[in-house]
């Protein structure tokens, strides 16, 4: 009952006999004497009759008779013993050039079926399901992954020193690689969480983040009580499945193409000092002739797809899935980690300027200048409904947070709401003379705010933004003021005055006690949004400031700077904490991550710089883009 009460999917007798060690004619004489709470299908696949079944058997409480427990199923248990046995099944069938294939020329797409039909049921089970056995015993029991990863620690040694490669070649014949990226990201964490690496920070790190956050880091020692070949173990196991979930990620489209690629290709460019090459670089087909690279770079994936320029991107809410819009017409969904499209959505037919995911991810809208508003699947590219009413370019599109709305925003100078479900227009805002280039709604979708290059300013407006309750507006013009709004009423609150130039960024801190704005020329400003006064002056910078923020407490400001230099402030007594330097172009963006101690910064010299804002010292380059950030 093990197996079939923690199996994936319905197994036949042949399976269950791998899978626990049993003969099939034994497996046949069990399921005999438990037909009142087995079902086999006619295709001889067997499951546990109903989920009622299942829940019994692995309730201890519900299983428990007059203080006997024989027939209670441990799911940790069961899931750590199915686990065992794949990898038992996996460190003995597995090897070289699983499929026969002759060349790395020959696509594997026109007969992935005909490849797949060549493994054993068991095998294929087991390249599938194996990690989901690991993940879910360690959900049902967080407190005991260090007794799983004991009692599996030979099997799991051998798998991960021996077999990894050929792992990876069924999984991209199986075409999943993106969920084998995901599942060795999981076991990573799974593995730090024994050894205590990430220790506090862990559960806030998304799939994304801890990939970068593992190439930054370095690894600390656990505290309990593993013998030196455990802890060996456990930490080879662990930069292993980092190594391949970065290489499926770097590689994928060559993989996808034909497996063989692990070894001509990626393994030849895998950075050397990494434990999968260190391992596995006797299998490495080819030689490059230039100095390849150590470690793994912060790049995690790179999508290519795209014929024209690409307007927008964004992310769902956890981080899976990036959409696309661009200068082809066309919106593309990718796997964020391993950068594989997922799907291509076609039908409008003009440029596609924005684009938006609801809070769930189960939407995507996007604005086009074609006028209309369009909202799909992001997941089958199926259109489910087309918002016309524009008369001009759509510039931005965004969700209300519960997504059950959209605000579109135009080069007709309005912006309008609809109805996700029935596409009917809820309301339509006219008040902008000019175009309106963003729109966006507050935490609780009571407010929009929207962008136009005039709004009662006597020049373009820059920059627009509520503070964190919704209850403000604050707007830098070219007209050298910040105004500050009560965004029900429209009242004007208080006008900013005392830059000499162009004022291009405003930020709130977090509880909307003051408000910075940046200018061209060349100074920060921090004011008291309700009264107006001046707080202080940050004067240093020799050219425009682009970009300022506050980091989540509001002690420092950070702001960014035609002069190339990233610097960090108090904003209550203007002092310069620190200076960053090493753009070598103008610095478009700054941004605080949410505890304040990572900076990012985006260049005119096309890249992303993460910074120390409290040393200035430079935590990693993030190169790729080939035009200004």
């Amino acid at each position: 009952m093990y197996v079939l009460l923690a199996a994936k999917v319905p197994l036949d007798c042949a399976n269950i006999a791998i899978l626990t060690d049993l003969t099939p004619a034994g497996v046949q004489l069990v399921i005999s004497k438990l037909h009142s709470l087995l079902l086999v299908s006619p295709e001889g696949k067997v499951t546990v009759l109903h989920k009622s079944v299942k829940d019994f058997l692995t309730s201890l409480a519900r299983c428990t008779v007059s203080e006997v427990t024989a027939f209670h199923v441990s799911l940790v248990e069961a899931n750590v013993f199915v686990a065992q046995r794949c990898l038992a099944v996996l460190n003995s069938q597995l090897h070289h050039n699983m499929f026969g294939l002759s060349s790395v020329s020959e696509p594997v797409q026109p007969k992935q079926q005909e490849l797949l039909s060549t493994l054993s049921p068991a095998v294929r089970y087991s390249c599938l399901h194996w990690p989901t056995h690991f993940l879910d015993a360690a959900k049902l029991d967080s407190r005991d992954v260090q007794h799983m990863l004991s009692a599996t620690q030979s099997a799991l040694s051998n798998f991960c020193t021996t077999k990894m490669l050929q792992w990876l070649e069924v999984l991209a014949v199986e075409k999943q690689l993106g969920q084998l990226i995901e599942t060795c990201t999981n076991l990573v964490k799974m593995m730090d969480s024994v050894s205590d690496v990430q220790k506090n920070a862990t559960h806030h790190i998304t799939k994304q983040e801890n990939i970068l956050a593992d190439a930054l880091s370095n690894s600390e020692h656990s505290n309990h009580s593993h013998t030196p070949s455990e802890v060996s173990s456990h930490e080879i196991a662990r930069d292993l499945f980092y190594d391949v979930a970065r290489l499926a990620g770097r590689f994928h489209p060559a993989l996808d193409f034909n497996p063989l690629h692990v070894y001509q290709s990626a393994l030849t460019f895998t950075p050397h000092d990494t434990k999968l090459y260190q391992l596995y670089h006797s299998f490495a087909g080819g030689k490059v002739t230039a100095s390849p690279d150590l470690t793994w770079g912060p790049l995690v994936s790179s999508m290519s797809g795209h014929t024209g320029e690409v307007t927008s991107v964004a992310f769902n809410h956890d981080g899976s899935l990036i959409a696309s819009g661009s200068f082809d017409k066309t919106v593309r969904v990718w796997n964020s980690l391993s950068g594989a499209l997922v799907s291509e959505l076609k039908g409008h037919s003009n440029w596609v300027c924005s684009v938006a995911f609801n809070h769930d991810g189960s939407f995507i809208a996007s604005g086009s200048s074609d006028r209309t508003v369009r909202v799909w699947n992001p997941l089958s590219g199926a259109l489910v409904s087309e918002l016309k009413g524009h008369s001009r370019s759509v510039n931005s599109v965004a969700f209300n947070h519960d997504g059950s709305l959209i605000a579109s925003g135009s080069g007709d100078g309005t912006v309008r709401v609809w109805n996700l479900l029935s596409g009917a227009l809820v309301s339509e805002l006219k008040g902008h003379s000019f175009s309106l280039n963003s729109v966006a709604f507050n935490h609780d979708g009571s407010l929009i705010e929207s962008r136009s290059d005039v709004w009662n300013h006597s020049f373009s407006v820059n920059s627009v933004v509520f503070n964190h309750d919704g209850s403000l507006i604050a707007s830098g013009s070219g007209d050298k003021t910040v105004r500050v709004w009560n965004p029900l009423s429209g009242a004007l609150v208080s006008e900013l005055k005392g830059h000499s130039y162009s004022v291009e960024s405003v930020a709130f801190n977090h509880d909307g006690s003051l408000i910075a704005s940046g200018s061209i020329d060349n100074t920060v400003r921090v004011w008291n949004p309700l009264s107006g006064a001046l707080v202080s002056e940050l004067k240093g910078h020799s050219n425009w400031v682009t970009s300022v923020a506050f980091n989540h407490d509001g002690s420092l400001i950070v702001s960014g700077s035609a002069d190339n230099i990233v610097r960090v402030w108090n904003p209550l007594s203007g002092a310069l904490v620190s200076e960053v330097k090493g753009h070598s172009g103008s610095v478009n963006s700054v941004a605080f991550n949410h505890d304040g101690s990572l900076i990012a910064s985006g260049s005119w010299d096309n890249t992303v710089r993460v910074w120390n804002p409290f040393s200035g010292a430079l935590v990693s380059e993030l190169k790729g883009h080939s035009k200004e950030v």
